[in-house]
């Protein structure tokens, strides 16, 4: 019973990934009329805030202390209600900002990028489409560790690499393939010995009870002439090492469609 709920679990969390945007790390604050709200977040760097003007009046939302000039960092000019603006964070540190229509403030406190990737403590997911190589970070939201090579931008070519940073502690790794429009039944798995099992018959680590980094290219060059049409679906999984209970962990998912 238990190999078939493991299953069905990473089967669900593929199968949502059909009508899933982009994971992105983003925090919302909305502009009201003379303040910001939330006035103080806290982030990491790397994620974005999104501003948008919920209010009846012009608002914006500019870098600095000394309203109404803006220290240079961002500025989103004059926004109108329901009009919105996006920054992204790549510094460490803590930005006051306001608006220099009312000159109401708020503060950005940056997190610096951690080091390590944590050893997860929760069950997450994120969902992202494909691309061409992985993306590395410390940060487990900001991560996409699957690329799939020239596929990813029309061409013809499938190219599966795996790369993430190290962990801050032992983890599990799986490497999971579901081809939904093809075998809509089983999800397989990558098994340390480079074979291909269904998930049915339990778990099996592709790399077990490592810290990383890791970088690793699969299956070769595969020319998707030589593929069926449909859904492909690759996702890592990473959990504490030893712990099969899918209570804690990290699922990447990507998909391509043919």
């Amino acid at each position: 019973m238990k190999k078939i709920t493991i299953n069905l679990l990473i089967m669900v969390a593929l199968l949502c990934a059909l009508g899933a945007n982009a994971y992105a790390a983003t925090v919302n604050v909305a502009i009201g009329d003379n303040f910001f709200l939330p006035d103080q977040v806290t982030i990491n760097v790397g994620d974005t805030i999104t501003w948008t003007n919920n209010g009846f009046a012009p608002h914006t939302a500019t870098s600095g202390t000394s309203c109404p000039t803006s220290d240079g960092n961002w500025d989103s000019r004059v926004l109108t209600h329901g009009q919105s603006f996006s920054f992204a964070f790549t510094q460490a540190g803590t930005f006051p900002y306001f608006c220099t229509i009312h000159c109401f403030a708020g503060t950005v406190v940056v997190n610096a990028a951690q080091t390590s990737i944590p050893v997860p403590t929760t069950f997450q997911s994120f969902f992202y489409p494909a691309i061409v190589a992985p993306v590395l970070s410390s940060a487990p939201a900001q991560a996409q560790p699957v690329g799939v090579g020239s596929v990813a931008t029309d061409s013809g070519t499938l190219s599966i690499e795996v790369a993430l940073n190290q962990f801050a502690g032992p983890v599990d790794v799986y490497f999971l393939l579901f081809f939904p429009d093809i075998d809509p039944n089983n999800v397989y798995q990558l098994t340390s010995l480079g074979t291909l099992q269904s998930l049915s018959a339990g778990l099996s680590p592709w790399m077990p009870n490592v810290t990383g980094p890791i970088s690793q290219g699969l299956f070769g060059d595969i020319p998707t002439i030589l593929l069926p049409h449909g859904s492909y679906f690759f996702a890592v999984l990473v959990t504490p090492a030893g712990d099969q209970s899918l209570t804690k962990g990290y699922l990447w998912i990507t998909s391509f469609t043919l």
